[in-house]
């Protein structure tokens, strides 16, 4: 009877030494994934909020070019700001590709990419030279240059051909575009926000 009260002894602590640890390790995961969430809900903000700042920057930017395009401005150069990339890089390191929604991931990566494209037109023209304007009649003419100096050749999607068109122009285009993606993202990032805080 001793042996067996032993047997059963072992058996009681083996038991609940096997639920402690069972339950500890739930916990674990528990926190674990409570802390993902909030890390992702950190990086959202910061994605957010870094958009915020790049659809100001847009915004001006498409000011200037346009200032520019009707004052025909002789100045020597754009001072056009980039957009930052600083919160989408820093996400991407923390992964919050496996905690977001698929879709909402897809828009911010495509909006991302199409501030990097934005970023290294504004890079070529920060470099480019802006001629003066040498008719004071408005009229045009073959010999002298426009304002507008630097063209590149693009593919229009809607034409179905490539297109040759300012750079300033295709910059300011480019930013109109992407700050009315910004606004519409923000909103779905709010939402996301709003989906993973319930669960936390």
């Amino acid at each position: 009877m001793a042996g067996g009260y032993s047997a059963a002894s072992f058996l009681g602590t083996l038991l609940a030494t096997l639920i402690g640890v069972v339950i500890g390790f739930r916990l674990d995961r528990y926190a674990e994934s409570r802390n993902q969430r909030n890390t992702t809900v950190q990086h959202l903000r910061a994605i957010k909020s870094e958009l915020e700042d790049n659809r100001n920057i847009l915004s001006n930017n498409y000011e200037i070019i346009d200032y520019l395009q009707e004052e025909g401005n002789s100045g020597t150069h754009y001072a056009l700001t980039i957009c930052s990339m600083t919160a989408w890089e820093s996400a991407q390191n923390g992964e919050i590709v496996e905690h977001v929604d698929e879709d909402l991931y897809s828009d911010i990566q495509e909006l991302y990419s199409d501030y990097t494209a934005i970023n290294e037109s504004i890079k070529r023209l920060r470099t480019e030279l802006l001629h003066p304007d040498l008719l004071d009649s408005g009229e045009k003419s073959d010999i002298f240059p426009d304002t507008w100096t630097v063209e590149v050749a693009r593919w229009d999607s809607e034409r179905e051909r490539v297109e040759t068109t300012g750079l300033g122009d295709l910059i300011k285009s480019k930013s109109n575009r992407a700050k009315i993606s910004t606004d519409g993202l923000i909103e779905k990032i709010d939402e996301e926000i709003q989906r993973i805080q319930s669960r936390i």
